[in-house]
């Protein structure tokens, strides 16, 4: 199951999954994939804050100019360097 959250514009800032559908104490265990989208004034991303890299790689944000053009289009990438 998935759960995505909107700011007040109505534009997405988060994304969260329960994996395999994980139960603590009757309720869903949810785990953040995407914990912090930016945007500017033309409600255009400017950074995102990958929160399953952050266990991985230590708490980073990126800019989304920092991606690949590969990983924008959705294909293989080596991201993140």
């Amino acid at each position: 199951m998935t759960r995505l959250g909107f700011n007040e514009a109505n534009l997405l800032e988060r994304i969260t999954v329960n994996l395999q559908g994980r139960h603590e104490n009757g309720q869903p265990v949810w785990t953040a994939f995407v914990a912090d989208v930016d945007y500017d004034a033309k409600g255009q991303r400017t950074d995102t804050f990958f929160a399953f890299l952050s266990a991985h790689f230590g708490s980073r944000k990126r800019s989304s100019a920092s991606l690949s053009g590969n990983a924008r289009r959705g294909k293989a990438s080596t991201w993140p360097a």
